[in-house]
């Protein structure tokens, strides 16, 4: 049955025995390349992503300064329009309050002199003008008589004199209830001309026109003052009026000051809104572009963590193929120990072309996940306006989802190549 000679024989086990040896080294050498790459790409990822991670941290503490810096501007320029538009509100109504009681003044004023009026018509019973009266003395007159007569005939006289005081008060009365509607007609026009520049100017001369004119006021000082002259009035009244002149005039500066103030207020706060808005939309941008690179992370995690396992079955195929050729053959492989040690030593290590390239991809891969290329791209979004950064981030996504598919395809046809290999390599 032994076709083969002794000598083939050994030969034969010589070179299985510098072929396992060969296997075994390799294998180690691998493993500790392993470690050393899985070692280095931790060091390098960790550093990384902590300086990305602590730049992007950085930027976005800036921004939220910088907003609450601006939203505390704004809120302070709200606050200083809240005050100034309730002083101005405070003014206008102190000016109708003023004007209110001035009304009710004059209305009391008429209310008092219709009351004495009416006591006086009950009290005196005189006839109007043009009405005779004929009376016949049919006693002597005496002393008493003649006293009694002059005394009702100056009686008469003084009711006259009433009767035409009352007379002129009450066309005044009628004057005064014009006036008053003339009054609150001007208060609605004072209102709409304090809003209306041009129309202020109209109002502000009728007024000065119709304070020369009206001197009822000063009527009515001279009734219930007897001792004024009618020329300090007038005086007093033309003083008024130039105060009340110079106040219509402080008060209309006052008030285009405000309505300019609030102008440029409003301005500024819808440029804060347009800034805090684009903000925003940065922001969302920044999110967007820190997923994306979270989910190519994951990737090539995933990647890793395969071509671990299956490193992994190799070695456990090839241990056990080793075993199974041990334990078939026991007494040769004892024998033989010596020669492939001393086989193992006179042949070189050579590291395989593919191995390297497949070491270079990795690293290209990482460095192409944090290049500098990023950072530009998220300065422009910083810069650029928001609708051409919608379409240069679609266009550059769809770039990256190419390359990375095509990327992936070659990785998948070189690692089962290089799988095919070993496996032919460690069969035979």
């Amino acid at each position: 049955m032994n076709f083969l000679e002794p000598g083939s024989h050994e030969l034969i086990q010589r070179r299985q025995q510098a072929k396992l040896d060969f296997l075994l080294s390799e294998n180690r050498s691998l493993k500790q390349e392993n470690d050393l790459l899985l070692l280095t790409l931790q060091k390098y990822r960790t550093n990384q992503l902590n300086e990305i991670f602590s730049f992007e941290i950085q930027q976005l503490n800036q921004q939220v300064t910088s907003l609450k810096e601006q939203l505390t501007h704004s809120q302070v320029q709200a606050f200083l329009n809240l005050q100034l538009s309730q002083q101005i509100e405070a003014f206008y109504l102190d000016l109708v309050h003023e004007q209110e009681d001035k009304i009710l003044e004059q209305r009391r004023i008429i209310h008092d002199k219709e009351y004495t009026i009416q006591q006086q018509e009950k009290n005196n019973t005189v006839l109007n003008d043009g009405v005779a009266v004929k009376c016949k003395d049919l006693l002597q007159l005496n002393e008493i008589s003649l006293k009694l007569h002059n005394e009702i005939e100056h009686l008469k006289n003084e009711l006259l004199k009433h009767n035409q005081y009352i007379q002129h008060y009450q066309v005044k009365i009628k004057q005064l209830n014009n006036e008053n509607s003339t009054y609150k007609f001007e208060l609605l026009k004072f209102r709409k001309a304090l809003r209306n520049q041009v129309t202020f100017r109209k109002v502000k001369e009728s007024l000065m026109n119709e304070y020369e004119q009206d001197l009822s006021d000063t009527e009515l000082s001279s009734f219930s003052n007897n001792g004024q002259s009618t020329t300090e009035t007038r005086q007093i009244n033309t003083s008024i009026s130039t105060q009340k002149c110079h106040e219509l005039e402080r008060y209309k500066k006052l008030f285009e000051q405000q309505v300019t103030t609030n102008h440029i207020l409003q301005g500024e706060y819808n440029k804060i809104y347009k800034q805090n808005q684009q903000l925003l939309v940065t922001n969302e941008r920044l999110c967007m572009n820190s997923q994306t690179q979270n989910k190519k992370l994951e990737k090539l995690k995933n990647e890793i963590i395969y071509l671990e396992q299956f490193w992994q079955a190799s070695l456990n195929n090839t241990t056990n193929q080793i075993i199974k050729y041990s334990i078939t053959y026991p007494d040769e492989s004892k024998l033989l120990l010596l020669q492939r040690s001393q086989s193992c030593k006179q042949l070189e290590y050579s590291e395989s072309t593919e191995m390297k390239e497949f070491k270079n991809y990795l690293l290209q891969l990482h460095r192409e996940l944090y290049s500098k290329n990023r950072k530009i791209l998220i300065s422009r979004c910083v810069s650029e306006p928001p609708r051409f950064r919608q379409i240069k981030l679609t266009k550059k996504k769809k770039h990256l989802k190419e390359q990375h598919q095509g990327q992936q395809a070659q990785d998948l046809s070189m690692i089962h190549k290089k799988d095919l290999s070993q496996l032919s390599e460690c069969i035979f």
